[in-house]
């Protein structure tokens, strides 16, 4: 694979190449990239993955990704933490069934949870 798309999580997002710890990226294209452990595993397109506080890529199916050097990660991100946390949720627990009971869609419960967030600092 080409040198230039070691970083294809970046392609159609204007070539950032800072992100936010809890920002949720998704893979455009397939693409072979470096795990925590220095192995190269293929990542599918449409493959999401979160930004931890260990500047690691946290992908929803348990897979880890290290970032190339080009990247910055600094801040936080409180509306992906707050996706991240309904993702997982919904995943865990019957969240949707629980939230309906209440007439509460899931945009209402992540913008709440995203108020939250920048409440106690975690912000945009």
């Amino acid at each position: 694979m080409a040198e230039e798309t070691k970083n294809d999580y970046r392609d159609n997002i204007d070539d950032v190449t800072v992100w936010r710890m809890g920002e949720i990226l998704v893979a455009q294209a397939d693409i072979i990239q470096q795990t925590a452990t220095g192995k190269k595993e293929l990542i599918k397109a449409g493959s999401k993955g979160i930004i931890g506080v260990d500047k690691l890529l946290h992908h929803y199916n348990g897979r880890i990704s290290r970032f190339g050097d080009d990247v910055e990660i600094k801040g936080y991100c409180g509306s992906g933490i707050a996706q991240y946390l309904y993702d997982y949720l919904s995943n865990k627990l019957p969240l949707d069934e629980m939230l309906e009971t209440y007439e509460i869609t899931p945009e209402n419960f992540i913008a709440e949870i995203t108020f939250l967030l920048n409440e106690i600092g975690i912000s945009e």
